[in-house]
């Protein structure tokens, strides 16, 4: 009968299906780690630059504020549209 060919079919596709999408989350993973080690780099060196001056200082921070307010809250993809 196809009982155990079915079985042995549906197994192997639900494996790699789950092997896929644990790949696809190591990346994501990986790149949220490296954009938010830059993300802090980013902010040392505006506040290093503008240490003279408060006020841009404090302007560049919320650049940066933004750009975390996108990551967290929404796409990428309305971002890189725009």
């Amino acid at each position: 009968s196809f009982g155990p060919g079915i079985s042995i079919l549906y197994g192997t596709f639900v494996s790699l299906t789950l092997s896929i999408l644990y790949q696809r989350l190591k990346a994501i993973q990986e790149t949220v780690a490296t954009e938010a080690s830059l993300i802090t780099v980013l902010l040392r060196n505006t506040m290093a630059i503008f240490r003279e001056h408060p006020k841009q200082t404090l302007e560049a921070g919320q650049f940066v504020a933004d750009q975390i307010r996108t990551l967290v809250k929404c796409s990428r993809g309305v971002e890189l549209m725009q």
